[in-house]
């Protein structure tokens, strides 16, 4: 393979996405996974296909926004509603309380872009029904999540987890949706949840279903949208990361917005990875198959802590009654 195709889509995923005319991309981690949007935007509008962006209205109480979890759009001011759960930013979207703007409404200025914001605390039929009918109104015919970092291919089983929820429930409803989906991680490992090996060993079960879909390079483009946002006043600790990595700085950092553990920052973050979400729900993720028929965000928080997990969620409300 050339190098030039090395930066492209590859075949596989072209097939998928063969005759599609305009694509939902969406950060569906929380936190900055839209930043991560753009390197995939960027390639899909290549092969002619129109692109809106979008992220999970919840960002960690330590940066961003002091109210734990997730937010509901009746929290959110200055919007326009496409669903119950479905919002497209203006330049005149606030989200009462934050310390900062989320990256969503910066982005959608800074690139004078259409950004939507989905609010999971409905749960999986929630998201569902809302991106129905966005889809439905914005005309779109195929959707990509991207997860920086790669939680989403977890099992449950991992020691490192430590924001699994906002993943669960997006990749459960992407599974459910008739739309065609995909699925892309960005910075391998850079979240510090998973292992490399961890995440080796989970994409080798995907393959093992037909699910891995194959890769291609972030590319020095790339490196000038991440410097952009990052510049810009986004927030993305992944995105950082990245952008380290784009600039040769290889090793063990800290992780931006939580200096309590280092992260590894290898030649494995320079890539795309894409996977067919229904294989990941189906035969990886078992909290997302676990939570994927509840409506309420409190009762899929319950569940995820089964597995042993100390949650975003949980996090926060502890980090919030100790400053308070």
């Amino acid at each position: 393979m050339s190098r030039l195709e090395d930066h492209c889509i590859n075949e596989t995923v072209q097939k998928i996405l063969r005759n599609k005319k305009k694509a939902l991309i969406i950060g569906i981690g929380g936190g900055g996974d839209v930043v991560s949007t753009l390197p995939i935007s960027r390639r899909i509008e290549s092969l002619g296909i129109k692109s809106i962006l979008g992220g999970v209205a919840w960002q960690w109480a330590w940066s961003i926004d002091p109210k734990p979890g997730p937010r509901s759009l009746d929290d959110i001011k200055n919007y326009k509603k496409l669903s119950d759960t479905v919002a497209l930013v203006t330049s005149s979207t606030v989200i009462p309380g934050c310390k900062s703007e989320y990256p969503e409404i910066i982005i959608s200025k800074l690139f004078d872009k259409d950004v939507v914001l989905i609010d999971i605390t409905k749960g999986v039929p929630g998201v569902v029904s809302g991106l129905r009918e966005a889809c439905r109104i914005l005309h779109f015919d195929v959707l990509i999540g991207v997860d920086a970092g790669g939680d989403v291919l977890a099992t449950g089983k991992e020691h490192g987890l430590r924001s699994p929820e906002a993943d669960a429930i997006m990749l459960a409803s992407m599974a459910k949706l008739e739309i065609p989906s995909l699925l892309c991680v960005v910075g391998l490992g850079l979240d510090g949840e998973l292992t490399l090996e961890e995440l080796k060993r989970n994409i080798a079960k995907c393959s093992k279903y037909g699910g891995y879909l194959g890769s291609c390079k972030l590319d020095s483009e790339d490196a000038q949208l991440y410097e952009k946002c990052l510049q810009s006043g986004v927030k993305s600790s992944v995105g950082q990361l990245i952008l380290n990595a784009l600039k040769g700085r290889f090793g063990r950092f800290p992780f931006p917005s939580d200096k309590i553990y280092n992260v590894k920052v290898s030649r494995s973050a320079l890539r795309i990875l894409f996977f067919d979400p229904k294989v990941v729900f189906n035969h990886l993720n078992e909290m997302s198959r676990k939570i994927a028929s509840e409506n309420d965000f409190e009762e899929i928080n319950r569940i995820i802590t089964l597995y042993g997990i100390k949650t975003m969620y949980n996090r926060e409300k502890e980090f919030i009654a100790k400053i308070r």
